[in-house]
């Protein structure tokens, strides 16, 4: 999350995508934040009961149970619990269990930042973001809804425990579909802004109907033909910025 000194008000508040797991400093850092803080009270009782939201979840949809769910609601009440630590970064992480970690990460920078920012409220913070607002991308999506949509402080702690349940079932979405599917398939997103009048979507939208497995607005497309398309809008003159997510 981008935020300015602690002596200024943000004219932007920008949440960004999905991360790796942090180092075990940002980790407990997160977790004192959960703690400590009166704010988040609702939402660090959301992180404890993971695990019976995740047994919910796949009584609703039980293909989702092939995602071992249980086990990474688990570590993470583990960690809130005892300061049990998460798996590192020498192991690859589900989407369940990164996303949901770069949501309470994003949660609690915004608010220790709130609370190391002198005589700044959030009600302040709201004003002085009227004319460029709270945005999110990918996963700070959930974090901009809540922070956004926060009255006050308190606010925050209980509309975040609804992203995050909304986190879980996104990250737990993805790996079903993906490394936990019967037959895994890597994909990859793709944002292109072209040049010109909007006269030149078209011009785009030709390029990449030429890739069979490739479309728009929003589908996932396999990395390899995300990349042969990277290099063609590339060499397009209308295209002036590629962003891979």
């Amino acid at each position: 999350m981008a935020l300015p000194g602690l002596e200024e008000l943000p004219s932007l508040l920008l949440f960004g995508s999905n991360v790796e797991l942090p180092s075990g400093t940002a980790l407990e850092d997160i977790r004192q934040e959960l703690i400590n803080n009166p704010s988040l009270t609702v939402l660090k009782r959301a992180v404890l009961e993971l695990p019976e939201f995740w047994t919910r979840l796949v009584d609703f949809d039980p293909d989702v149970g092939q995602v071992p769910g249980l086990q990474y609601t688990g570590l993470l009440k583990q960690w809130i619990d005892h300061g049990e630590p998460l798996p590192g970064a020498h192991r690859p992480s589900p989407n369940l269990l990164t996303l949901t970690v770069t949501f309470l990460l994003q949660i609690t920078q915004y608010t220790s930042y709130l609370r190391q920012a002198e005589k700044r409220s959030h009600v302040e913070v709201l004003r002085s973001v009227q004319g460029a607002g709270i945005q999110g991308f990918c996963t700070g999506f959930l974090s901009a809804v809540a922070v956004a949509s926060s009255k006050s402080e308190l606010d925050i702690g209980e509309l975040a425990a609804t992203s995050l349940h909304l986190a879980v079932c996104a990250g737990a979405y993805v790996d079903r579909d993906g490394a936990y599917s019967s037959n895994p398939t890597d994909y990859q997103c793709l944002a292109v802004r072209w040049r010109g009048k909007e006269t030149e979507r078209a011009k785009l939208t030709s390029i990449i109907d030429s890739y069979p497995d490739v479309s728009l607005p929003k589908t996932p497309a396999r990395i390899p033909a995300v990349r042969s398309l990277t290099d063609c809008c590339r060499r397009t003159s209308q295209v002036s910025t590629i962003t891979h997510a």
